[in-house]
């Protein structure tokens, strides 16, 4: 799953359980993603009511791969956009020149 946006009940015993698997558990990826994904690692099981819909974790990239799923979205609303990628498709990254990626989205 990805952990950009996520719902988590707070709980103090699942917090103590992520800070001591945080010195035994390693991270996949290096990041928290990936110590998730290990810590979760049967988060799949979980009914699908666990999981949020999908307009809250939006690719920006669906625009150019999947143009009538971007026009419902944007339609119904999009909760949360996902920009996924290496640094040039991030927002902070933005240096005056929009990607192709990223031209799309100029209508939001």
């Amino acid at each position: 799953f990805n952990s950009g946006g996520m719902v988590i009940e707070p709980s103090e015993a699942l917090y103590r359980s992520l800070i001591e698997a945080s010195s035994t558990l390693q991270s996949y990826d290096g990041s928290d993603q990936g110590f998730l994904n290990q810590f979760f690692n049967k988060w799949w099981e979980a009914p699908s009511a666990n999981r949020l819909p999908f307009r809250y974790n939006v690719p920006q990239t669906l625009a150019l791969y999947y143009p009538p799923g971007w026009r419902k979205l944007l339609e119904d609303g999009i909760a949360i956009l996902h920009f996924a990628g290496d640094d040039s498709m991030k927002p902070w990254s933005f240096s005056g020149v929009v990607p192709p990626s990223l031209a799309s989205l100029l209508a939001l």
